[in-house]
């Protein structure tokens, strides 16, 4: 009885079919961890904007003498960076060109909220005004 060897194609054929899966296997893995990062580094500059706006809106509202100056030079400001910036009845909302907004809320007590982005960011400032100066409607905020 004769016993025939496995041909050397087909091992060669079985090596290369291996190979490629190994190939698509390791590149699948590549792609996965590529996309996350550039997620996480889109995510990033988001924060960062957000981190930087906010900051920028919240050292103008520290500097102004009254809700309307506040308005005011956060409109030069954001304007002067090519911001949409647009006055609202309880403060402003600033566009960013890549879409996202910065709202700042006066509240009736001297504070501010300002949020970019409904959640990504949201900081609370305190009012400079003592309780008294509040109820007398903001005299002596300097």
């Amino acid at each position: 009885m004769k016993v025939s060897k496995p041909s050397s194609f087909f091992l060669f054929m079985l090596e290369l079919v291996l190979s490629i899966l190994i190939f698509v296997v390791a590149a699948t893995v590549c792609l996965s961890i590529f996309s996350k990062a550039h997620t996480m580094s889109r995510e990033a500059t988001v924060m960062e904007t957000a981190v930087t706006e906010t900051g920028n809106a919240a050292e103008i509202i520290r500097s102004a003498s009254s809700r309307e100056d506040a308005v005011s030079k956060a409109r030069e400001a954001f304007t002067a960076q090519g911001y949409a910036f647009t006055e609202t009845e309880d403060g402003f909302e600033v566009t960013i060109p890549d879409g996202h907004v910065l709202r700042a809320i006066f509240k009736s007590d001297g504070a501010a909220n300002l949020t970019f982005d409904e959640s990504v960011y949201t900081l609370h400032l305190e009012s400079r005004m003592t309780s008294d100066e509040a109820q007398a409607g903001g005299a002596g905020n300097e």
